[in-house]
Order: structure tokens, then sequence, then C-alpha cells
């Protein structure tokens, strides 16, 4: 297995945010599951099942952080799981502990924001700052699918970007 990008916190407890770190901790990836409601994340550790994916065990090797500088400290990816309209808020309670430098950033999110209109690459340029390694995964992929092993299809770019400024932006 290669070691790239072994230490990966999903940001977002729903059904894709647990199915992806499900796929990722089976990949021998060190993962960490992270969501705004402590509450919830109790509860999927200990009953080791997400309330969206009724009947799918989440494995033990997924760890569990209520505290977000906790769940990105050691991380070099972070996916962004939260849905769109929620995607603004985490990203300001990842703002404090995120380095642009060490954090690459694959978001799962589709949509845009509806006060906005904004992009997910546009709200993270926005709370992160300009200069972001991105990426988006895309595809007619379901958290169901996915959650039990079955074969679908996504897209990732062949590589990871950093953002390109936007027009109208000064050098």
């Amino acid at each position: 297995m290669d070691n790239c990008f072994q230490n990966v916190t999903v940001l977002g407890d729903g059904a894709w945010g647990t199915a992806l770190a499900m796929v990722l901790a089976e990949n021998g990836r060190n993962t960490i599951l992270w969501g705004p409601f402590p509450e919830n994340i109790r509860e999927i550790r200990e009953k080791r099942e997400n309330k969206f994916l009724k009947g799918v065990t989440v494995p033990d090797d997924i760890l569990f952080e209520e505290r977000m500088e906790n769940a990105v400290e050691n991380a070099e990816m972070l996916v962004l799981a939260s849905p769109s309209q929620y995607m603004r808020g985490t990203l300001e309670k990842l703002k404090s502990c995120f380095d642009a430098s060490r954090h690459v950033l694959v978001n799962i999110a589709k949509g845009i924001e509806v006060e906005t209109l904004l992009s997910m690459s546009g709200i993270c340029r926005e709370v992160l700052g300009e200069h972001l390694q991105y990426c988006a995964v895309s595809g007619p992929s379901h958290a169901e699918a996915v959650s039990r092993r079955i074969p679908l299809w996504s897209r990732l770019p062949p590589r990871i970007r950093t953002l390109p400024k936007r027009r109208g932006t000064p050098s």
C-alpha cells in the first residue's frame, strides 16, 4: 500500500461521510470521523451503526472525534462531507485549525449554497483563503450503495490542484 494520504479525517457524520470513512478505513487509511453534533458521534461510536445507514456495521478501525481541532490535528486529507447548506458552518469551525500547506480538501458535497449561489469550492475559498489544495468527487453514487459495497462509478480528477484565483481578484 502507498503512503499517500495515510491520515484522513472525514468532516460530516451523515450517510455519505460515514460510507466514505468506511471505504477509507477498509483501504488501510487511518480514518477519523467528525460530526457537528457530539451526541451523534457518540451514538455511532457506541452502536457501530449510523442511523442514516440502517443495518450497516461501522468498522472498529474508524475513530470518532467530537472536537474539530483533535479531528484534523494529524490529517493530511480532509473529506468535506457536510451537506452543501451546512458547508460554510463546517468550514468556519475548521478555519482556526486548517493548514493550507498540509491539508488537502476533497469535497463530496453536491449543490450550491442557496443564499450566496456559491459552489462548494467558492465557499472554501471565501472561508479558508485562495490557495487551497482542493478536488471534488463526482459521479452517480449513493451512500447506501457505497456502504454495502455495491459496485458503482465515481470520478476524481487525475491530480489535485491549487484552486486558481477568481477573476477580478488582485494578484
